[in-house]
């Protein structure tokens, strides 16, 4: 889901508890829309530079289904 303002998109999104502690950990006393603008930026480029790769991309993918299946 998103709202537009006027340059910028609101994006509503699932963090992992433990990613969220390491945002918070990372980036102590920013906004949580900062970290994860500097978070997709720096993803942006990693896949640019070929740092993470589609099969990095799928592995996550896989991870969080099948967390999702355990928990039920």
């Amino acid at each position: 889901m998103s709202n537009k303002t006027k340059n910028r998109t609101k994006i509503t999104a699932m963090l992992d508890y433990d990613l969220l502690d390491k945002f918070k950990t990372c980036f102590p006393g920013i906004n949580q829309s900062a970290q994860i603008t500097i978070a997709i930026e720096r993803f942006i480029e990693d896949v640019q530079d070929k740092k993470i790769t589609l099969d990095d991309i799928l592995t996550e993918m896989q991870r969080v289904n099948e967390r999702r299946i355990r928990r039920g």
